[in-house]
């Protein structure tokens, strides 16, 4: 059932609008994860079936969204902490699933999940694309925004990162913003929305 993805694409660019017109309303990532969590849950709270909380068939409450889902496929913790940023998980799987396989994050199928990040180098890209490219999900995304001044270099250095990816990760969507205070004005250096 991934009748839910235009709700949470309509979510991740709801949050990339916000951003732009306000890049300081968040002042560290953790806090655009609660952005965009809040959004997702009230847009799929318009879909049948999708409630916040769920009676699973093993007697248990919950719900389609989480924060920190753990890593599917054994990926190398080497790479990050071994959770996803945001996932949305897969409805009938998680409806059937045994209450140990959800508190471990297991056997669970993954519709959608985003790896967000705020401020990071060039390489925090990659290491999310290497994550999302060893999920199964039919919708990924990588959310990078800054809004810290930067000398030209790095706001190319950042286009060609994000270019760069997309062309090798093919079944990932991108969003890129970089936005600044400027003579006490918003703007906007670069964006980019790839939406696969």
């Amino acid at each position: 059932m991934c009748d839910h993805i235009p709700f949470i694409n309509y979510s991740v660019i709801h949050l990339l609008n916000d951003f732009i017109l306000n890049p300081y309303i968040h002042r560290v990532e953790h806090s655009l994860h609660c952005e965009l969590y809040g959004l997702i849950t009230k847009e799929l709270a318009t879909i049948p079936k999708t409630n916040r909380l769920m009676r699973n068939i093993h007697d248990f409450n919950t719900q389609l969204v989480h924060k920190e889902w753990p890593h599917q496929n054994g990926i190398d913790k080497s790479l990050r902490r071994g959770n996803y940023d945001l996932v949305v998980l897969d409805y009938p799987s998680l409806m059937n699933c045994s209450l140990n396989d959800y508190l471990v994050g297991k056997n669970i199928d993954i519709t959608s999940v985003i790896e967000l990040g705020l401020n990071y180098p060039t390489s925090h890209i990659e290491k999310d694309c290497i994550t999302l490219s060893k999920t199964k999900a039919k919708n990924k995304w990588i959310i990078h925004f800054r809004n810290i001044k930067s000398r030209k270099s790095s706001i190319k250095k950042h286009r060609e990162k994000i270019n760069d990816c997309s062309c090798r990760y093919n079944d990932i969507s991108f969003i890129y913003a970089w936005v600044i205070l400027e003579n006490d004005k918003i703007k906007l250096i670069d964006k980019e929305i790839i939406q696969r």
